[in-house]
């Protein structure tokens, strides 16, 4: 008795060109924003010459669900188009997760927010460990790491990372300072003034420099301390010396021989010396 060959399992993507109305978007994609006038320049592009990269998409159902091209099947519908080529991947595994985050990150730059939290995702619901992470998104150990710390961060940090009000860099600086209140009031600054990583990196520095350690044994009377007689706190107002509501303080850039003007004024409590 001859027993008959299965056929075997295609393991392949397989290019067709898919119907725009067969294709479901992915349930949670990588970009949580996307850029409007980015959006239109590529649907225009595909208007005149079409896709030339294709989507990939797995099966749900009798349809097909987005891996990777969200964007261009956005842009391919918004120009008119009634299909789009696709590679059609037969399983869902771990490998569309590898091409969304490659494909993301070459395309339009992710925050390291995004990338935080699709770290952690792939972690979490693959149970992959730093080992197999780094193998499917083709990325350092550090450069993973570095991102997942940020999930660990403070998370006002974090949501300023994410809405890009501020890049890695800062947030990585920011999250190095260990008292929360400071850590704020740099933040703060740095939204409303602008800071790079490494003005960032002077203000913590300067503050771990300047910043006297806790009490631990008698921790309760060190909740609130203040600067013995004739040392000046970590941080104070430069015009009355107090060092209350740090987060209300601003960065001032003036000569420094401007500032010893100002400094006489202020030690002579008189206008005199400005005739």
């Amino acid at each position: 008795m001859v027993r008959k060959q299965s056929k075997p399992v295609n393991t392949e993507p397989e290019f067709r060109r898919l119907p725009l109305g067969m294709i479901d978007e992915p349930p949670r994609p990588i970009r949580e924003a996307m850029d409007d006038e980015l959006l239109q320049s590529l649907a225009a592009s595909i208007g005149e010459i079409g896709v030339t990269n294709p989507i990939y998409v797995i099966p749900a159902g009798k349809r097909w669900e987005i891996v990777a091209g969200h964007r261009r099947f956005l842009a391919s519908r918004i120009a008119g188009k009634v299909d789009i080529p696709a590679m059609c991947c037969p399983s869902r595994d771990v490998a569309r997760h590898a091409i969304m985050l490659h494909e993301n990150v070459e395309r339009e730059e992710l925050t390291a927010a995004e990338e935080g939290i699709f770290f952690a995702e792939l972690m979490e619901q693959e149970g992959m460990d730093e080992e197999k992470l780094i193998r499917a998104v083709r990325k350092s150990g550090d450069y993973i790491a570095d991102r997942l710390r940020l999930l660990r961060g403070d998370a006002k940090v974090f949501e300023a990372l994410r809405l890009r009000q501020i890049n890695f860099g800062v947030a990585r600086e920011l999250n190095k300072c260990p008292d929360e209140s400071y850590r704020r009031m740099y933040l703060q600054t740095a939204l409303e003034q602008g800071a790079t990583a490494r003005l960032v990196a002077s203000w913590v520095a300067a503050y771990k420099a300047n910043a006297r350690p806790v009490d631990t044994v008698n921790l309760e009377a060190n909740l609130a301390p203040t600067a013995p007689e004739g040392e000046t706190p970590a941080i104070c107002c430069a015009l009355c010396g107090g060092s209350k509501d740090p987060w209300m303080l601003v960065n001032v850039m003036i000569h420094k021989w401007e500032w010893e003007r100002i400094q006489k004024i202020i030690n002579s409590r008189t206008l005199a010396d400005l005739e």
